[in-house]
């Protein structure tokens, strides 16, 4: 079975397929969501790829701040789709699997260089990697996510949300932001 979706997005935008015909080839709606947001997804990683695999030096709150702007400039690039998941995250136990696998693997890559930051002295001693990258990106998910509604919603996202956001990350855990 050929998958409904192509380069310019799902079929059902352009009007060729329904939305209930385009779930018919999915086994469940969360085959289906990871479809849909697979690109989403793939280039957040990407985009804060600097920071995650990035060396100790100075360049380190540069690349976690492009990192975080970069994140920030994909979710708003497609706020309907970003809402969607979450909503879609809220009512369905598979689709929460999904969600929760990917913030997942924020934490993991975040909680890698938090560790690796933690073991050259650049990083605060007193933190403990996992469960401080946890909770940071859980901040930034959340803040993602109240920008993409404001959005749905017609209003703009603050302008100062991503500045806050490297703020908390680099007081977090930094000694020396």
């Amino acid at each position: 079975m050929t998958s409904p979706c192509h380069e310019n997005g799902p079929v059902w935008n352009d009007g060729r397929v329904t939305r209930s015909a385009f779930y018919f080839y999915f086994p469940n709606t969360a085959v289906a969501v990871a479809e849909l947001m697979g690109e989403v997804y793939a280039s957040t990683l990407l985009a804060a790829s600097e920071w995650f695999t990035g060396g100790v030096d100075h360049r380190r709150l540069d690349e976690l701040r492009d990192g975080l702007q970069l994140t920030a400039s994909r979710w708003r690039a497609k706020p309907g789709l970003m809402v969607a998941m979450l909503d879609a995250a809220g009512a369905d136990a598979d689709v929460r699997n999904v969600w929760q696998g990917w913030v997942q693997e924020f934490a993991d890559r975040a909680a890698t260089r938090i560790a690796r930051d933690l073991k050259s002295g650049v990083a605060r001693p007193d933190i403990e990697a996992d469960a401080m990258a946890m909770t940071l990106v859980g901040a930034t998910f959340h803040t993602m996510e109240h920008d993409v509604r404001a959005m749905s919603a017609g209003d703009t996202p603050s302008s100062a949300s991503i500045d806050a956001l490297v703020d908390v990350w680099t007081r977090s855990f930094y000694r020396e932001p």
